[in-house]
């Protein structure tokens, strides 16, 4: 575990962007809480969220996630629904689903395992062109039929998932096809006698663009956190990061053009300072984060040569020698979206894979 190198979680921020998003919709929000909570702490940000009122409906990818809330939060009434990997298959799964611990069912099989138990809800989850996981259109017929025949008139939940909606709606059509699948499935399953009491399809992107935002539930996950789920910069979100990374410098020396560093004998371009920070792929601290820059007390700095498990090397202009330290606590992406936004597009991937990559090496420190 470390000490000095943390993940700061302003809970304070999060509370912002909930005020931020009942701004775009009226809709309830059922808060994607999945992969430790995109890395922020599956149970504290969760808790958080009962504290405060902010909502009662979770989503997890896994059941093992739901069965860790509510152990650890037995004390609050909430929903957790489990979007992947429900395990139905699995002896013993089925004992864990109840009222408020619901699996999203994807295919016929799982559906026929839960009809068994009239004690769970049922959730569907509809393929409307992600092609992924999901029930297919042509399927409603025998959903209804299996229904029917086990005397069931009611879906708790009917949702769908996009595909492109971290794009512009006007720079893709995709969307907004998909969502006339998802209409032309629920008035299929209403027409047949079958009540729907609610139904989801937006996620982040959507969510950001104002796109199917009338249905009962919204289902927002990166943009709780903060960053935009637009690619790359085309979001109005006003959304704060909820965390910043932070570490600190272990050791600071001048090298100069044609030097070498650490593995693989990185030569440095020009003269400079080489400085160590105690984070590697270790923590989290992705291979890929080498050459990526940020600025720190307005000097430009990168990482510098190959991440190392527990180290990283960043050099700093030789005009910073006297305005940095040993023991300095340097931030890797700050609050504003902006800052781990261009840290992922240096890297060319995404602000989720930055957050969800730390690991449990890495503290995380709640500040409200």
């Amino acid at each position: 575990m470390r000490v000095s190198s943390y993940l700061e979680v302003n809970l304070g921020l999060l509370e912002e962007n909930f005020n931020s998003l009942k701004k775009i919709t009226k809709a309830k929000v059922l808060f994607m809480v999945k992969a430790n909570a995109y890395g922020h702490g599956l149970v504290p940000i969760t808790e958080h969220c009962l504290k405060k009122n902010l909502c009662q409906d979770f989503g997890c990818a896994a059941l093992g996630e739901a069965l860790i809330l509510k152990e650890k939060l037995a004390k609050y009434k909430f929903t957790v629904y489990v979007f992947s990997e429900t395990d139905l298959a699995e002896k013993g799964a089925l004992e864990h689903y109840r009222s408020d611990l619901i699996p999203v069912i994807h295919q016929l099989d799982d559906l026929k395992t839960i009809l068994k138990k009239p004690e769970v809800p049922i959730v569907l989850k509809f393929n409307t062109g992600m092609n992924r996981l999901g029930i297919k259109p042509d399927d409603v017929e025998n959903i209804l039929k299996l229904m029917k025949k086990n005397k069931r008139t009611k879906i708790l939940h009917v949702m769908s998932h996009y595909s492109l909606s971290y794009l512009p709606l006007a720079k893709q059509k995709k969307t907004q096809a998909q969502y006339k699948v998802f209409q032309d499935i629920l008035r299929e399953i209403r027409d047949s006698g079958i009540e729907i009491e609610h139904t989801s399809i937006a996620n982040s992107g959507a969510i950001e663009q104002s796109f199917s935002t009338e249905e009962s539930y919204v289902r927002p996950g990166l943009m709780l956190y903060g960053p935009s789920a637009l690619y790359p910069h085309y979001s109005k979100w006003p959304g704060k990061v909820i965390s910043k990374m932070v570490t600190k410098i272990l050791d600071i020396q001048k090298i100069k053009k044609g030097e070498t560093v650490g593995y693989g004998d990185h030569v440095c371009s020009q003269d400079g300072l080489r400085v160590v920070v105690p984070v590697g792929y270790g923590d989290g601290i992705l291979t890929s984060y080498t050459n990526a820059s940020f600025t720190y007390k307005d000097f430009p700095v990168k990482f510098f040569g190959r991440v190392n498990m527990d180290l990283s090397q960043l050099f700093f202009p030789l005009k910073a020698e006297k305005k940095i330290k040993i023991g300095d606590a340097i931030n890797l992406w700050e609050h504003d979206g902006a800052s781990l936004q261009e840290m992922a597009l240096q890297m060319k991937t995404i602000p989720y894979q930055l957050l969800c990559a730390l690991n449990e090496r890495i503290p995380r420190v709640y500040k409200s």
